[in-house]
């Protein structure tokens, strides 16, 4: 898995999700390690805004590009993925 990817998904986790991906660890790990996953970790591991951003909890700046990310082939092909997942 991305480190980039892995670092958010533990930022994300720490900050309440836990809960919500508890038994998902193996779906989320393919995932990101899938092509659509990659793609998308390394341009999150790139943006250093959007690390700042995650790092001190400004979900209104996350929310923002991630939901910009997610109008892209990659973004939305991993979006559908992880809605599947999460039912």
């Amino acid at each position: 898995m991305s480190t980039d990817l892995s670092n958010l998904l533990n930022a994300l986790m720490a900050a309440g999700g836990r809960e919500a991906i508890a038994g998902k660890e193996a779906g989320l790990k393919k995932l990101a390690e899938s092509d659509a996953g990659m793609k998308v970790g390394q341009a999150l591991g790139g943006d250093e805004d959007f690390k700042r951003a995650v790092e001190r909890g400004d979900t209104e700046a996350v929310r923002k590009r991630l939901t910009a990310l997610m109008k892209t082939k990659e973004g939305a092909q991993l979006a559908q993925s992880l809605s599947e997942l999460m039912k």
